[in-house]
């Protein structure tokens, strides 16, 4: 069955000439309400996204770091790191950096909790805490490839580095820019 588009917009200009007064100022001001509204609803969604932000885009092993170390939340490592995060990694387009992140920012928090439970958690701290801070000197120097790679050792492999390869993750981070 075939819509006869000219029949329906006929009808609608025919209801809308007989609508009284009233029935039109009604509509605008539901056309004001639903406006508003999707304001309101726009704003609701940005606050959200503050909030969840940190949860599901968080800079997890930096922010304990800082936290572990008493750095400072307000600290520029914990900026700039983030701001790279969201440039490099969010923002930059590319597929297999996002697939990085989300590899990252699932297994983090898993590897926080393993330091933790660990007899020689103060030296695993450290090396992170190096690693941290030599993948922000990489950032600072705008070396985004280097820093990329050892945050994703710091990540994901931590755990098989710290244990297996500790001796190439110390490297790593020592490699610095060279």
């Amino acid at each position: 069955m075939a819509i006869d588009r000219e029949a329906l917009k006929r009808r609608a200009m025919r209801v809308i000439d007989q609508a009284s007064d009233a029935e039109l100022q009604r509509a605008r001001r539901d056309e004001g309400y639903a406006h508003d509204w999707l304001q309101s609803l726009i704003g609701w969604i940005a606050n959200l996204m503050t909030i969840l932000r940190p949860i599901f885009f968080g800079c997890h092993i930096t922010t304990a770091v800082v936290d572990h170390f008493d750095m400072g939340d307000d600290s520029p490592l914990l900026s700039d790191l983030r701001s790279f995060r969201d440039e490099y990694f969010i923002n930059g387009g590319i597929s297999d950096r996002m697939v990085a992140l989300e590899k990252y920012r699932l297994t983090a928090p898993a590897v926080l909790r393993w330091i933790n439970g660990r007899p020689d958690s103060d030296a695993l701290w450290e090396l992170l805490r190096d690693g941290v801070l030599s993948g922000h000197r990489a950032v600072k120097a705008g070396e985004y490839e280097y820093a990329s790679k050892l945050f994703e050792e710091l990540g994901a492999d931590f755990q098989i580095n710290a244990i297996i390869r500790p001796s190439y993750l110390r490297r790593l981070i020592a490699s610095e820019l060279s």
